[in-house]
C-alpha cells in the first residue's frame, strides 16, 4: 500500500455504484495495476456488496431475526477500524476488535 491509496479509496467505492468518468477510470485502473492491496480491497468490497444484495433478495423465511444491538455495534466498530487502518496505510482486512 502506498500514499496514493487514500486518494483512490473514494474512487474504489464509487466504481461499485456507478461508472467512473473516463479520466478517473484510467487513473483508477493504473493505480490498481501497481497496487495489489487496493485490488484486494476492491475484491473484498465486491464480495461484501454481493452478499448484502443476496441477503436483501432472500425470502423473509431465510433471513435470521435482527442482530442483537451489541453485535451490530461491534460490526460497525470493526468496519470503522478497518477503514481507518486502510486510510492510514494499513492492510485491508487486518483490523481486529476486542
Amino acid at each position: 500500500m502506498n500514499e496514493d491509496c487514500t486518494r483512490y479509496l473514494d474512487l474504489l467505492l464509487d466504481s461499485l455504484d456507478e461508472p467512473l468518468a473516463p479520466a478517473d477510470r484510467l487513473a483508477f485502473d493504473a493505480h490498481l495495476a501497481r497496487c495489489p492491496d487496493c485490488v484486494v480491497a476492491l475484491k473484498e468490497h465486491v464480495v461484501l456488496r454481493t452478499t448484502i444484495q443476496e441477503i436483501d433478495q432472500a425470502p423473509a423465511a431465510l433471513v435470521p431475526p435482527a442482530l442483537p444491538e451489541y453485535l451490530v455495534a461491534r460490526c460497525v466498530s470493526a468496519m470503522r477500524l478497518e477503514r481507518s487502518a486502510f486510510e492510514a496505510g494499513g492492510r485491508s482486512g487486518n483490523a481486529r476488535t476486542a
